[in-house]
């Protein structure tokens, strides 16, 4: 069988590409890429990628020193990690077992800064680092006024703070119990700050960060922005739903395209922009259009497959993905975050997805789902002759559903378990 297999059909990657892409870092023709299975490295301007280690941690920012000759910096979800060959080799650096979301550096100081699951900590030299404050609150993102260096901005899991101590003690700036995973100061006019927040879009202040107000880009998560060094009204940020523009301090928004992508990544290539998404690879935009830019980035796990033509639905490490154009590109559904070990359909744009947070349904195609049944689900099965009849296989046992998954009954073996 394997041999036939192999005489009539080949075989190609069509899943969705290097995982989630949370950040990249350019330093002259070089990019490298935090994604969620290492750190990835071009050396042609985002082209082509190549892995650069870490492989099996989710590393949430890179930083390439500007100066150091072959430095690099990589903040994981087991703390900080430092290259002095360029990527081709890591050393662990410190701020062990902490997510560290985010990793800056103050050039006037020569000071790294990170934003970790337990605050900010500092060093001097990027391999020794200590606690410095902010101890309570998650810290997503930090940012530094280009005038006044020992001011700082902190985005947040409960609203910005400020500091104006080079980040010993910090103030609420403003959105509390808001989670702000960007803050942006401009480099143009540092009174002009942006803020991209959890459900509630982009905020902007215009007065160092003493008042907020929302942009029209008002709903949903922006997780990254990205500024204009030279024209303060100038900004893209990065949503669950493509990328936006604005060239009026936010007043209106332009959608310019990737939609139904998360977007955790932006950063400028000259003139053109390079895009990291949740799963589906790594975009650039020529002015013109968006293109995909993901050669050499591996596909990320994919656990569960299921084909209701014409749609191809895949459960990853990190949601349910939806394709249909036979598997070439892919898209995210409105569900993610959790690892979907299981995908079934028996009915078009009915899905029902298994994952370790429960069996979740979408009855229009993965725009929308409902949980339908907790506990972790390793999988799940509908009869193909009776579509109302639904076996869900769960750490403590098989259910089943006679309605459609309305409601569960937990199933008892009526023959021994050999």
């Amino acid at each position: 069988m394997l041999l036939l297999l192999s005489l009539y059909y080949s075989w190609s990657s069509g899943g969705p590409e290097g995982g989630i892409i949370y950040d990249f870092s350019q330093k002259g023709d070089i990019i490298y890429a935090g994604t969620s299975g290492g750190v990835y490295k071009s050396i042609n301007k985002g082209r082509s990628w190549i892995g650069s280690g870490l492989k099996f941690y989710n590393v949430f920012s890179v930083f390439a020193h500007p100066f150091g000759v072959d430095t690099v910096l990589a903040g994981t979800e087991k703390g900080v990690f430092i290259s002095y060959d360029g990527g081709n080799s890591w050393d662990f650096a410190g701020i062990d077992n902490k997510n560290v979301y985010d990793i800056i550096f103050k050039l006037s100081a020569s000071v790294y800064y990170a934003g970790t699951d337990s605050g900010v900590w500092k060093s001097n030299t990027g391999n020794i680092w200590s606690y410095l404050s902010l101890g309570e609150r998650e810290v997503y993102s930090i940012d530094i006024d280009p005038i006044f260096p020992s001011w700082m901005y902190a985005g947040t899991d409960s609203g910005i703070f400020k500091s104006t101590n080079s980040g010993n003690s910090w103030s609420l700036s403003g959105l509390p119990g808001i989670k702000v995973f960007c803050i942006r100061v401009s480099r143009n006019d540092p009174s002009t700050i942006y803020a991209g927040t959890e459900y509630h879009g982009c905020y902007l202040s215009t007065d160092g960060g003493n008042t907020w107000d929302q942009t029209s880009l008002d709903t949903g998560n922006v997780y990254i922005l990205l500024l204009d060094s030279l024209d303060k009204d100038v900004a893209f940020a990065g949503t669950d739903s493509g990328v936006f523009f604005t060239d009026d301090g936010g007043n209106t928004w332009i959608h310019t395209g990737l939609s139904r992508k998360v977007i955790y990544g932006l950063e400028y290539l000259g003139d053109s922009i390079i895009a990291g998404t949740k799963g589906v690879g790594v975009f650039i935009h020529d002015l013109l259009r968006w293109n995909r830019s993901s050669a050499g980035l591996k596909p990320t796990y994919t656990f569960s497959i299921v084909a209701p033509f014409p749609q191809v639905y895949a459960g990853i490490k990190g949601g349910v993905y939806v394709s249909s154009d036979t598997a070439n590109e892919w898209d995210t559904t409105s569900i993610y975050n959790y690892m979907f070990y299981s995908v079934t359909s028996e009915v078009r744009d009915t899905i029902f997805a298994g994952c370790e947070d429960g069996l979740f349904m979408s009855s229009d195609g993965g725009g929308s789902w409902t949980r339908v049944l907790s506990g972790n689900v390793k999988s799940c099965k509908i009869n193909p002759h009776n579509h109302s009849f639904i076996l869900a296989g769960l750490s403590d046992g098989t259910y089943h559903s006679t309605d459609g998954g309305n409601t569960w009954v937990k199933s008892q073996p009526t023959v021994p378990l050999i």
